[in-house]
């Protein structure tokens, strides 16, 4: 449904679904200048992944893959190697030699400065994103272009602190504090950076 209202707004716009019972990233391109989708889109079995080759201008092809993360952190280091392994048959097979990995990776990269007010109880997934950053020479493109900003990408449902919590914290940004005050206790909302796109470095030069 909501492809056809994306469609209506601009012709060139094309939807490919990567279909699942409970999950299905898409990958919506506007085919003109500067980029050009060449051949077609694959997806693999569980609806995690959808990938797909674009010739961009002044940066010829690239590998394009869309990605959407397992929130339960049993499942997120098999999820990764399969993440790598599909991309690097995927370069092979298209010729690419640049790659763009974009998508809901469900984990962090940077535990101390991608999260705010979340729980830090359990495994956030860093370590895993942080090697298939390294095997597939790919950089977190939001921190290169917007050094210094949180770029928060996800909230949960608000929850209470205690007022003296709140006072640790005042390197919060204030739009994050909710007037919301309840006793001896005042309810503010978590904040991660869970979508991001990791690029080649010289797609960025």
């Amino acid at each position: 449904e909501w492809t056809e209202e994306l469609k209506e707004l601009d012709g060139r716009l094309d939807c490919y679904w990567s279909f699942h019972l409970w999950a299905g990233p898409a990958v919506v391109l506007k085919q003109s200048p500067p980029v050009r989708l060449v051949g077609t889109v694959e997806h693999d079995m569980d609806g995690r992944m959808s990938w797909c080759v674009i010739d961009i201008l002044d940066h010829g092809q690239v590998l394009l893959a869309n990605v959407y993360g397992p929130a339960a952190h049993e499942l997120r280091e098999q999820f990764f190697v399969e993440c790598r392994q599909i991309i690097k048959r995927s370069m092979i097979k298209r010729h690419c030699e640049q790659l763009i990995v974009a998508g809901d990776f469900n984990c962090v990269l940077n535990p101390a400065f991608d999260r705010q007010l979340v729980s830090t109880k359990g495994e956030c997934g860093h370590r895993n994103l942080s090697a298939l950053m390294m095997e597939l020479e790919l950089i977190d493109a939001w921190p290169e272009l917007m050094p210094n900003m949180h770029g928060f990408t996800w909230s949960p449902t608000s929850y209470m602190i205690k007022r003296g919590e709140a006072e640790e914290r005042r390197e919060l940004p204030e739009e994050w504090t909710d007037s919301d005050v309840q006793g001896d206790k005042i309810r503010r909302a978590g904040m991660a950076r869970l979508d991001r796109w990791l690029v080649s470095l010289n797609i960025l030069t």
